[in-house]
């Protein structure tokens, strides 16, 4: 699902229901990108910021090619990889969140702990493209430079490891 040509000329018009159409629809998106990096919600939420900041300060220079999600998500994970980096150098990074709620989404917030803590890297990475960002099998190859047969595997197999886990199985 992509965004409207009519949408990106409205934001290129600085058109605020246009702008409120793209928060809405990629704000829990950008959030998570920045979560996964940074640990830490309150970053996180700065980085959501920043993010939509930064697209609109370059919305003129983005040419629509049908991978609007994708671009936004690339200004997010830089700004949250840049962010990691100085956290890193000044030695704030810190294991545990201290605060974990994300947006009033505990459930979001319990799906990644599950995941992460019975899946593989990669599967889970997968699985929060798939479900977390409803990212297509394609976008998803493209973005963790996988082919689109290995996403689908490791997608189906980590779906079956959750369910033998739900069922008890471990």
């Amino acid at each position: 699902m992509s965004i409207p040509s009519n949408i990106i000329y409205k934001l290129k018009e600085k058109d605020e229901s246009a702008f409120d159409y793209v928060y809405d629809k990629y704000n829990k998106l950008v959030y998570y990108i920045a979560y996964e990096i940074l640990n830490d919600s309150q970053a996180s939420e700065d980085v959501l910021q920043e993010t939509f900041i930064k697209l609109m300060d370059n919305i003129d220079s983005y040419e629509d090619q049908g991978n609007f999600k994708q671009y936004l998500c690339k200004i997010a994970k830089n700004i949250a990889l840049n962010e990691y980096q100085r956290r890193k150098a000044k030695n704030l990074i810190y294991d545990i969140p201290e605060d974990i709620a994300i947006n009033d989404d505990h459930q979001s917030f319990e799906l990644i702990i599950t995941l992460d803590k019975y899946l593989e890297k990669e599967e889970s990475q997968i699985v929060k493209f798939r479900i977390l960002y409803d990212y297509s099998f394609k976008e998803i190859s493209q973005e963790m430079n996988l082919s689109i047969g290995i996403v689908q595997s490791k997608y189906y197999n980590a779906l079956k490891k959750l369910k033998n886990y739900f069922k008890g199985e471990r």
